[in-house]
């Protein structure tokens, strides 16, 4: 196995695989549904992409990966990326002359949105009769429940979303759901919703140490000193109430324009 994982990241132009790629791959070679929730940037993409690769290598024929996308910017993304590493790869929409070779199954990378593949009984027809699809993906899974449900009385912003669980009775491979956030109440109801049985799962701490949130207090009163109070008296006292860490003494000051009017 070690093997084959190399010849993913000679693919992809990487040193190594990170130890959450190598197991949900792994899972997925044994026909396990995955659950992943790694936060944005994290490389959530090399598993489904490095899958198609080694379920190749491993079975000596091609296969295809049908990835749920709710962008089309995104698809349009990958597609171009997946080109740019020597794999056929395509959206439903993209060109009509090309759907013929879409049920043919001649891309290993097929991405549709869930109306796209769902309303059209062309596209469901031929995942019905299609022997060539080995994983189905839906990245950004918690538009699931986002985007397909409503609590309160008014009609989900994509209806289709809900629907997606459909998919798995229409093909037999094994789903990798893939999302930066989720809570274990949602991963539940996304679990359930696409009937995955002995999930694995693999969750790792959302946050981005680059992303921060700051309180600042004393807003109300900063707004009434600004329109009682000269601008460097403001300035001072504003510098007073916050905490700056610096390497510089000077960086207070230069949070402020002095070239204001």
């Amino acid at each position: 196995m070690a093997g084959k994982f190399q010849n993913v990241c000679k693919r992809f132009s990487l040193d190594a695989l990170k130890p959450f790629q190598e197991e949900t791959i792994t899972q997925l070679l044994k026909g396990r549904d995955s659950f992943l929730s790694v936060k944005t940037g994290g490389g959530k993409s090399i598993c489904y992409q490095g899958f198609q690769l080694m379920w190749t290598e491993l079975n000596g024929c091609e296969c295809s990966v049908l990835i749920v996308s709710p962008l089309l910017s995104i698809m349009k993304e990958q597609c171009e990326y997946l080109k740019s590493c020597d794999f056929t790869s395509t959206y439903i929409g993209r060109d009509s002359r090309e759907d013929i070779d879409i049920i043919n199954g001649n891309f290993q990378f097929l991405f549709a949105s869930p109306e796209s593949i769902l309303s059209v009984n062309k596209w469901r027809d031929m995942l019905v009769a299609s022997k060539h699809f080995k994983l189905f993906v839906v990245d950004e899974a918690h538009t699931v429940l986002h985007w397909g449900e409503s609590e309160i009385e008014m009609e989900p912003f994509c209806i289709w979303y809900s629907k997606l669980g459909e998919i798995r009775s229409l093909i037999q491979c094994p789903v990798l759901l893939i999302t930066a956030t989720a809570n274990r109440s949602a991963r539940m109801e996304m679990q359930k919703k696409f009937c995955m049985i002995d999930c694995h799962e693999i969750i790792q701490n959302p946050d981005r140490e680059n992303i921060k949130l700051m309180k600042l207090g004393h807003i109300i009163k900063h707004v009434d000193m600004f329109h009682s109070q000269s601008p460097d008296t403001v300035k001072e006292k504003i510098k007073e109430d916050m905490s700056v860490e610096s390497d510089s003494d000077n960086s207070a000051d230069d949070m402020f324009d002095d070239d204001s009017d």
